[in-house]
């Protein structure tokens, strides 16, 4: 996220993890730019709250390897799903992208499926073939490089 706001000052970024541990590093470890934030949120239960802090409707949103809960009683812990879409659409610009990237085919079939029949975004066709990012996350260097794993995308418009 560093390269985006260090190539976007006229851009905010918000990175969100659940893992408390991962923001203390990237503060840690990030150099301090106006224009890019992180927050420890549960964003299943909290999107609302998190983006009402916001000064302006979100122009773009992308959710970069959610945790895929591979047992199928924890797959309501997803973060992909019909509430979460009506939680964060009011705060969403129209027209404006979500970007969503997985490893998980079975994670990408159900999100593909929830962005195909909602009122809030509109997938597009098709999918894009390369990440609209210049540069990689931990997850997608990890699943991509070392586990030779591949990776899904989709994209969509708040309608």
């Amino acid at each position: 996220m560093r390269n985006l706001a260090e190539n976007n000052p006229g851009c905010n970024y918000i990175g969100v993890d659940i893992r408390d541990s991962y923001v203390r590093d990237a503060l840690r470890v990030e150099p301090h730019l106006p224009n890019l934030h992180y927050v420890q949120a549960n964003l299943t239960f909290n999107a609302a709250p998190v983006l009402d802090t916001l000064p302006k409707l979100v122009q773009s949103l992308s959710i970069m390897y959610p945790d895929p809960w591979f047992k199928p009683k924890h797959h309501k812990r997803r973060l992909m799903n019909v509430e979460f879409l009506g939680a964060i659409a009011p705060f969403v610009q129209q027209g404006a992208p979500l970007h969503f990237q997985t490893d998980s085919f079975d994670l990408f079939t159900e999100a593909e499926e929830l962005l195909m029949n909602n009122p809030y975004f509109l997938r597009q066709v098709p999918d894009p073939t390369e990440s609209p990012f210049a540069t990689t996350t931990y997850f997608q260097r990890r699943t991509v490089h070392l586990e030779s794993r591949n990776e899904f995308m989709l994209l969509a418009l708040r309608s």
